[in-house]
């Protein structure tokens, strides 16, 4: 999928409606003559666009024609041979053709405001420390962001719970637990023992509650995602998520800590 910003291709047909609009106005004047050398003030007002237009087309991949606008800057410019009336006026129907062939037929989907912040975040989604303490949930966090901007709810809960299961891995290793690749259930019950065997005080409730957590996802969420009959709507996708990033981040937490002493 090719992003482009509407902001360029607006630019890009603004700089064709110029040069209409001075081919226009030349056409109008009463020295007009298609036949004859276009007059200098004109080829370099319409060569000005052209450049602009060559960036826009450029910045949003579309490359020929921005290779056509580069072409006819060249013409506009030329000392040798300079561009007739009648030329300027085939070369912009050209373009403008070259344009809505290229970008004519792509759909174009706008997000909704905010969306911007889930799908294209400037930072992490979940915060730096989750980036870098749970690096495996990296790519579901983002996959699911961009569900949510774009509207796939029960998609973002699939990729959120994936992230989860990275998540609980990340937890199984760091309290030393083997075979971190088994199913929920039977980490959440290898995860609990290692707790329990945790010196009793604040250390050990945080890695409680981070347990507790888990075992809820598990049963709210997770058994409900994998059943192909499940859905969720915007307002159900929006509580999963903002529950699975406070649980991220908590975790993210605990994880770089030393957990020699309170195993023993």
């Amino acid at each position: 999928m090719q992003r482009i910003l509407a902001k360029h291709l607006v630019r890009a047909i603004a700089q064709i409606e110029r040069v209409d609009v001075v081919l226009n106005e030349a056409q109008r004047s009463a020295d007009w003559d298609g036949n004859t050398e276009a007059p200098t003030s004109i080829r370099n007002s319409i060569a000005k666009n052209y450049s602009s237009l060559e960036a826009s087309a450029k910045a949003m991949g579309a490359v020929v024609t921005s290779k056509s606008a580069n072409r006819a800057v060249k013409k506009l410019r030329a000392r040798k041979n300079p561009i007739k009336g009648n030329e300027m006026v085939s070369l912009n129907s050209e373009i403008n053709n070259v344009l809505d062939f290229e970008v004519g037929d792509i759909d174009f989907y706008c997000l909704n405001s905010g969306a911007n912040e889930y799908y294209n975040p400037k930072s992490p989604l979940f915060g730096e420390k989750v980036e870098n303490r749970i690096p495996n949930a990296s790519n579901d966090i983002s996959e699911a962001g961009k569900c949510f901007a774009t509207g796939r709810y029960t998609a973002t809960v699939f990729h959120l719970m994936r992230a989860m299961e990275a998540a609980v891995q990340e937890l199984s290793k760091s309290l030393r637990i083997a075979k971190i690749d088994r199913e929920w259930g039977k980490l959440l019950s290898d995860i609990g023992s290692k707790i329990e065997e945790m010196e009793k005080g604040e250390e050990r409730n945080k890695w409680s509650h981070a347990h507790a957590t888990l075992y809820h996802v598990k049963q709210a969420w997770r058994n409900e995602t994998m059943h192909p009959k499940a859905t969720y709507t915007e307002e159900e996708a929006k509580e999963v998520f903002d529950a699975v990033k406070a649980f991220m981040r908590h975790l993210a937490t605990l994880l770089p800590s030393s957990i020699d002493e309170l195993l023993g």
